[in-house]
C-alpha cells in the first residue's frame, strides 16, 4: 500500500499544490528506491489506489534527484570551468617560459634558471601524477595514447586530463537524460575528476604560487625599468598565475564538498563566485607578503616558509597515526607545502581547524609585512604605501569574504552553528577529521 504522502498526489489541486509536492518530494528521498517502486509496482495497487499521471510525474522527478545525487552530475559551469583553467594554464606555461627567455637573453641568468626551475618541478611531479592516472585507465583508443604521450612530453598533462573529464562528464550527462544507469562508466567520470583537481592543484602550487612570488619579488626588488612590452608581459605573467591558483582552488574545492561524486545542486554559481574570490584575496595577500619580506631581508623568507612547512608537515604525520588518513609520504609533502599558500581541506566541523590555522597565517603575514615596511630601504618608492593598504585590504576582504560564504551562500548554510561547543572531543574533530 502506498503511503498516505503520496496518495495526496491524488487530491485536486489546491493553492497548497506545489508545497505538497515539495513535502512529498522531501519524503521519497527519505528512501527513494523503495517509495519509487511502491509507486511503480502493481503488487502495491489496489482498484481504488490506482497510480496516477501525478504521481507517475512525481515518481519521475524523485527518480532523477536519486540519479543525480548518487551519481557524478557534471553541468554546464563544469564545462566553463574547464575551458577557463586550460586556457589560463597554457597562458601561465606560456608566459612564464616567455619570461625566462626574456631573462637570459637580457644577461639575466639567475632570474632566469630559477624561472625555469619552478616550471621544471612541476613538469616532473604533475607528468609523474598524469601518468599514473593515464594507467588507471588504460581502456582508450590507440589513438588517444597518442595524444597522451605528445600532450605529456610537451608538459600539457593537466590539458589532456581536464579534455578526458569532460568528455566523460558530457557522456554521463547524455545518459541521465535518457534515463539510463551505467553506474560503472558514471564512476569512470567521478574518479577521473577527481584526480585530475588533485594534478591541476599540485602543478599550480608548485609552479603559478613560486612563479608569482618570484615576479613580485624581482619587481620590488629590481625594481626594472621595463619598456612596455617588457612590463606587460610581468603584468600578464603575475596576473594569470594569481588566476590560475584560484580556479584550481575553486575546482578542488568543489571536488572536496562532494559536488564531483555527489551531484550537489546547491552549489550553485554565487558560491563559486565568492569562493574563487575568497582564495583570490587569501593567496594575492600571502604572496604579496613573501615578495616583499623576500625582497629586503632575502633568505630569512626561508625561515618562515620553512616553520610554516614543518609545523604542517607534523600536523599530517598527527593525522596519520592513528589510521593513516594523510595518505603516503608524498602526498603529506606536497599539501604540507600547498598550505604555506592556503588550507584545501573542509574538514566536518572546520571552525577550530581554520581558527588555529589562520592564526598562524596572518600572525606571519603581519610580521612579514611589519618587518619589510620598518627595515626596507624603499620607503620612497612608488610602491611602498600602496604595497602595504594592498595587504592589509586583501586581508580584510579575504576574512569578510569568508564569513559571507559561510553564512550566505555555503551549500548548508542554513544548518551551520554559529555558537558551537569548544570542548576537547569537538576540537580534536576539527584538527583530525580531514578526509584527503
Amino acid at each position: 500500500m502506498a503511503d498516505d504522502t503520496l496518495l495526496a498526489a491524488r487530491e485536486p489541486k489546491t493553492a497548497n499544490y506545489d508545497k505538497d509536492v515539495v513535502m512529498q518530494e522531501e519524503s521519497l528521498l527519505e528512501s527513494p528506491k523503495q517509495k519509487v517502486a511502491d509507486i511503480c509496482s502493481d503488487d502495491t495497487q489496489t482498484p481504488h489506489t490506482e497510480t496516477t499521471e501525478e504521481q507517475l510525474n512525481l515518481a519521475k522527478r524523485v527518480w532523477q534527484q536519486v540519479n543525480d545525487t548518487h551519481q557524478g552530475r557534471f553541468t554546464r559551469l563544469d564545462f566553463v570551468l574547464g575551458i577557463v583553467g586550460i586556457i589560463l594554464y597554457i597562458v601561465d606555461i606560456a608566459t612564464d617560459l616567455q619570461l625566462a627567455i626574456s631573462y637570459f637573453l637580457g644577461g639575466h641568468m639567475i632570474y632566469g634558471a630559477m624561472t625555469t626551475a619552478f616550471i621544471g618541478l612541476a613538469y616532473i611531479v604533475v607528468s609523474g601524477f598524469g601518468i599514473y592516472v593515464f594507467l588507471e585507465n588504460k581502456k582508450v583508443p590507440t589513438a588517444w595514447w597518442v595524444c597522451r604521450i605528445v600532450f605529456l612530453i610537451l608538459g600539457l598533462s593537466p590539458v589532456i586530463l581536464t579534455v578526458e573529464t569532460m568528455c566523460y562528464g558530457m557522456k554521463s550527462r547524455a545518459r541521465r537524460k535518457d534515463g539510463e544507469r551505467e553506474e560503472e562508466k558514471d564512476k569512470r567520470y567521478t574518479d577521473h575528476a577527481e584526480w585530475t583537481v588533485v594534478v591541476r592543484l599540485f602543478e599550480g602550487f608548485l609552479e603559478a604560487a613560486p612563479q608569482l612570488c618570484f615576479q613580485l619579488y624581482i619587481t620590488f626588488k629590481e625594481k626594472p625599468d621595463d619598456d612596455v612590452g617588457a612590463g606587460t608581459l610581468r603584468g600578464v605573467t603575475i596576473l594569470s598565475s594569481w588566476a590560475s591558483l584560484a580556479v584550481t582552488a575553486v575546482k578542488f574545492h568543489q571536488a572536496d564538498m562532494g559536488e564531483v561524486s555527489t551531484g550537489n545542486k546547491k552549489h550553485k554559481i554565487s558560491c563559486k563566485l565568492v569562493y574563487f574570490f575568497w582564495r583570490v584575496c587569501e593567496t594575492g595577500g600571502r604572496v604579496l607578503c613573501i615578495a616583499l619580506f623576500a625582497s629586503t631581508l632575502e633568505n630569512w623568507v626561508f625561515g618562515i616558509v620553512g616553520f610554516h612547512f614543518v609545523l604542517m608537515l607534523v600536523w599530517f604525520v598527527w593525522i596519520d597515526s592513528d589510521d593513516g588518513a594523510a595518505g603516503t609520504a608524498v602526498f603529506g609533502v606536497l599539501f604540507g607545502y600547498i598550505m604555506v599558500f592556503y588550507i584545501p581541506f573542509h574538514p566536518r566541523p572546520s571552525r577550530y581547524l581554520y581558527l588555529v590555522y589562520y592564526a598562524l597565517f596572518y600572525t606571519e603575514n603581519f610580521l612579514m609585512l611589519a618587518f619589510w615596511a620598518v627595515m626596507t630601504s624603499d620607503r620612497d618608492a612608488w610602491f611602498y604605501i600602496p604595497a602595504i593598504v594592498t595587504a592589509i585590504v586583501l586581508f580584510l576582504l579575504h576574512i569578510i569574504t569568508q564569513l559571507f560564504y559561510y553564512k550566505w551562500v555555503h551549500p548548508k548554510a542554513g544548518d551551520i552553528e554559529w555558537c558551537m561547543k569548544c570542548d576537547r572531543e569537538t576540537v580534536l574533530q576539527s584538527l583530525k577529521n580531514v578526509d584527503f
